[in-house]
């Protein structure tokens, strides 16, 4: 019997030791410290919400003070070699020498041009060689562009793809736009006819007689609108050295092209200036001026009142709208009045 109690309070004893050890041991500690320490370390993310401003008609602006941050508008240039910029530095290709121009005519950091082409990539479900295959096809969607550039189609109409698989490019083209819907609802499109080939008679009759018509039904089907790089550069075969795929000089020429179909379309200055964001409880001031002729009438939405300027304080995305009216009397030189 006392044998037993010695043996059952040596175990006690040895497991108290035990315990000790563990909590005394550096590397419990120094464990500790690292999580108590990464816990103190950690950043909180900075919350930002966006400032929408609209005004009835146009007839007037709003400053804001601060600014804000303001987001390039974004252009995704979807395609295949021939976007990519085939056997060329990157800076040769059409998407580059496009943001070069863009930023010329809106000035630098207003539009973000990424380039999202894969060569050998067709519209076309059904081929070895899909675009909706491609890593290059997710990385378009999660870019969630405003403005996107569809330029697929000359593989597409490859004899054996194109005899194979041509009779899905139509329906194909749509779905891929509804894709693209998914990641950005608001997203705008370019859908491109594709440049010619030359010297292959029958492969640049099925981008003629298959693709064109193809994109033409997507048109047809959805809100996009054209750009073509066909029609321009039909009698450009020194600009083709392998007849398919341009020079440096006639990917400039499509440059030149998407930047002025961009410009006719107003697809981004329709989008200028951007909707700001702001820090979490930023105090904004906003800045009614009416046009000539007009006078402002007051806020809604998120602010009411006719006070101006006036402050809003960012505390959730908010959305003001700026009332302006034709001013009822209006004197002229002469000394009349018009009612």
């Amino acid at each position: 019997m006392n044998l037993a109690k010695k043996n059952n309070k040596a175990a006690i004893f040895n497991l108290i030791a035990l315990l000790l050890v563990i909590a005394l041991w550096p590397g419990t500690q120094l464990l500790a410290e690292d999580n108590q320490s990464s816990s103190r370390n950690e950043i909180p993310q900075a919350v930002q919400y966006t400032l929408t401003i609209n005004t009835n008609d146009g007839n007037g602006v709003i400053a804001l003070s601060p600014a804000g941050n303001v987001q390039a508008i974004k252009i995704a240039s979807i395609g295949n070699s021939i976007t990519v910029g085939y056997q060329l530095p990157s800076s040769d290709s059409y998407p580059s020498q496009l943001q070069v121009l863009l930023d010329a005519t809106y000035g630098a950091s207003t539009v973000e041009v990424q380039n999202f082409g894969h060569s050998s990539r067709t519209m076309v479900k059904g081929s070895s060689f899909t675009y909706w295959d491609s890593s290059r096809f997710a990385a378009a969607k999660n870019f969630e562009a405003d403005i996107s550039i569809l330029l697929l189609g000359t593989n597409d109409a490859r004899v054996s793809i194109w005899n194979d698989f041509g009779t899905n490019y139509p329906s194909d083209y749509i779905e891929m736009i509804s894709e693209f819907k998914i990641a950005n609802p608001s997203m705008q499109f370019l859908l491109g006819y594709p440049p010619p080939v030359f010297v292959y008679t029958t492969w640049n009759d099925n981008i003629i007689n298959g693709v064109i018509p193809g994109v033409d039904n997507a048109l047809n089907e959805t809100n996009t609108q054209l750009i073509d790089f066909n029609t321009p550069m039909q009698n450009s075969g020194s600009l083709f050295p392998d007849n398919v795929h341009p020079t440096a000089e006639g990917y400039a020429v499509m440059a030149g092209i998407a930047h002025d179909r961009l410009v006719a379309t107003s697809l981004i200055s329709s989008l200028l200036p951007g909707t700001p964001t702001f820090e979490e409880n930023e105090i904004v001031t906003l800045t009614a001026t009416p046009d000539a002729g007009y006078s402002f009438d007051g806020w809604s939405g998120d602010l009411s009142g006719t006070s101006n300027p006036v402050t809003i304080t960012m505390d959730a995305d908010k959305t003001v709208t700026a009332s302006f009216s034709l001013q009822s009397e209006m004197i002229f030189s002469d000394g009349f009045e018009s009612n």
